[in-house]
């Protein structure tokens, strides 16, 4: 079955034409047609009052996407506003707000564009810069007018030292606490006597190895264990849950799949997962048999080992 992903709309208040001073519910066309490309079912999402409707909508969806759009009051994050603010709407501000409360205390999947994601860092306590001329450092253009497919500044991937062994070490233990609901143990073999520095983008790794365990933990059974075992430049993660066919294996990394559509989820994780995994080079191999669980190594040997 495919996801339906629920898209936030703006209010555009018509200033010509037949219909002066009329407010519409709008969304750029790209957004529907994206999702639709995807493999998703889009629905928008106009901006209503009730508590109650507005947790209707989220519960409809099965992810969303918050898009762009003016800007936002500044009030929700404690401020006044600023001399170069541009055009805000309260009522709207107020109902994306909750929205995303429902969306984040519940951890379904969210994905934040241009206002979108300054709406997300607002409903976690963050704050905005109200123009881009208050930043004390350089900043780029923001309004792309040539366009949009136009290639215009630099993507970069950033990579840092980071311990191996210390990050499986807190990614263990905080997955710990989540299997803990299941009645899971996780169990760390670290079989590096010294620490393992490599350069590998932080976030993204963790990312990796959290979608793993994570589904591990998501098919096994209630009082059984998963074990996660370091060595060298290693990862190997291995659970005895409900396992893959070659059938089900080789579509695991397919946006959207999902080995069992009776488990929560979206089939998006494994995707990114193998996103993340190109990205690097890694090296990745799946050993899975149907009722015998599921063993993932990952080698983060990309020749970049620093001594």
């Amino acid at each position: 079955m495919k996801p339906i992903i629920g898209i936030s709309t703006s209010i555009l208040t018509m200033e010509s034409g037949l219909m002066p001073g009329l407010d519409r519910v709008y969304v750029n066309e790209d957004y529907v047609k994206a999702i639709e490309k995807a493999g998703g079912i889009p629905i928008l999402l106009p901006p209503i009052e009730s508590e109650e409707d507005i947790y209707s909508q989220y519960k409809l969806c099965d992810g969303f996407i918050f898009s762009g759009g003016v800007d936002i009051n500044p009030i929700f994050y404690d401020e006044n506003p600023e001399q170069n603010l541009s055009n805000t709407n309260f009522n709207l501000d107020e109902y994306q707000l909750k929205l995303c409360k429902f969306i984040l205390e519940n951890d379904k999947p969210l994905l934040g564009i241009c206002r979108g994601h300054q709406l997300i860092n607002i409903a976690l306590g963050g704050s905005l810069y109200q123009d881009l001329s208050t930043i004390p450092q350089k900043t780029f253009k923001h309004f792309q007018e040539s366009k949009r497919f136009e290639k215009s500044h630099k993507v970069i991937l950033k990579k840092e030292l980071l311990d191996l062994n210390q990050l499986v070490t807190d990614i263990t233990k905080d997955m710990s606490q989540i299997a803990k609901n299941k009645n899971i143990e996780i169990r760390l073999e670290n079989k590096n006597s010294e620490p393992k520095i490599l350069e590998l983008d932080y976030l993204k790794m963790k990312q990796l190895i959290t979608i793993f365990i994570d589904n591990a933990i998501k098919y096994s059974s209630n009082n059984s264990h998963i074990d996660v075992i370091l060595e060298n430049e290693k990862i190997t993660i291995k659970d005895n849950g409900i396992g893959m066919t070659k059938e089900q294996k080789d579509k695991m990394f397919e946006r959207f799949y999902q080995v069992s559509p009776n488990k929560n989820g979206n089939g998006l994780g494994l995707c990114i997962a193998k996103y993340i995994i190109d990205l690097h080079h890694l090296n990745v191999n799946v050993e899975s048999a149907l009722n015998k669980g599921t063993k993932i190594e990952i080698d983060c040997n990309t020749n970049n080992e620093t001594t």
